[in-house]
């Protein structure tokens, strides 16, 4: 059933983006012919702090066609059927002649999309030529051990090629880096300011299990996931002592007290910065809310990934 399930999803995800790419590669220049597309220019560009940890050349990238695939033609009561009852649906419709022809075509969708290596310099300069108008997927990506961490170097983006366009400056594309934390690595550091101006340190929670969770100014529904998690955590576990911090990534005090005047939240509420402060960059925070569970020795139980996935399989 879940093979089924998993399968049904693939199908529906096409719906909403209707989106797909491909990993066909080509080389980027073609000299000594007339250009028959557009070129394509920028520079990649790595925050000064990892400077050390990544030469930009080692970056391998990519442009790649984003291809609009065709929906599944699913049941007109798809979203009134029960859940079994869309598994048994995606089963049948895999295994049928209808089926098999949807995927072909969709695999073939795909593999006819265009794709060019893109070659970075040293300097962080890069040039694609001859790229026929399109909309494409700017996608790179390597993982680097920084301090028995590994942080993903990633650059993405979206461009549209349009007819008749010669060249197309890109500009400055900044790398990404996000720390990939794992359960059981010492927490990240945490040193911020209450929202009653007192000192905070993480660290001064050791003993002590601490449930994080990072949130937005004027972010109802991370108010009101925090206060339904804490429920369901009185219910499941009432006698594990949990302390919950409430970090929020804004800088104003005033402003946090009078949104908690109207958003009440439980724990020690905690000002983090905005989203290129310390702590931000740190903990690699990409989405919100964002749930981080630390034991009693100061480790990571749980990162906000594998809180995702808990809360998807749940």
């Amino acid at each position: 059933m879940k093979i089924y399930f998993a399968v049904l999803l693939m199908l529906v995800t096409s719906l909403s983006s209707n989106l797909a790419t491909a990993q066909e590669k080509s080389q980027p220049t073609r000299s000594g012919r007339e250009r028959t597309g557009a070129s394509i220019r920028g520079s990649v560009v790595l925050p000064e702090r990892y400077a050390k940890a990544l030469k930009v050349d080692e970056l391998p990238a990519g442009l790649v066609e984003q291809v609009e695939l065709p929906p599944p033609p699913l049941p007109e009561n798809w979203a009134q059927m029960k859940p079994d009852e869309q598994n048994k649906w995606g089963a049948e419709f895999q295994e049928s002649t209808a089926g098999k022809e949807f995927l072909t075509k969709r695999q073939e969708l795909i593999a006819a999309a265009k794709s060019f290596e893109i070659r970075i310099e040293p300097n962080g300069d890069f040039v694609v030529y001859d790229v026929p108008p399109g909309i494409y997927g700017l996608q790179g990506r390597v993982d680097k051990e920084i301090n028995s961490v590994f942080h993903a170097f990633e650059i993405f983006g979206k461009l549209t090629v349009a007819a008749k366009t010669d060249e197309i400056v890109a500009g400055k594309i900044e790398i990404t880096v996000t720390p990939l934390w794992e359960n059981g690595q010492p927490a990240p550091a945490m040193i911020a300011k209450t929202v009653d101006g007192a000192a905070f340190d993480l660290k001064a929670l050791n003993g002590k299990n601490v449930l994080v969770l990072f949130w937005l100014l004027d972010s109802a529904p991370s108010v009101q996931f925090q206060n339904a998690l804490l429920k369901d955590l009185e219910e499941i576990a009432p006698n594990r002592q949990i302390e919950l911090v409430s970090a929020c990534l804004e800088t104003d005090a005033a402003k946090v007290k009078k949104f908690l005047e109207q958003n009440p939240v439980k724990g020690q509420v905690v000002l983090c910065g905005g989203w290129n402060d310390e702590i931000a960059q740190t903990f690699g925070l990409r989405s919100f809310p964002s749930l981080w569970l630390i034991g009693t020795d100061q480790k990571l139980k749980m990162t906000d990934f594998e809180f995702g996935v808990a809360r998807g399989r749940s």
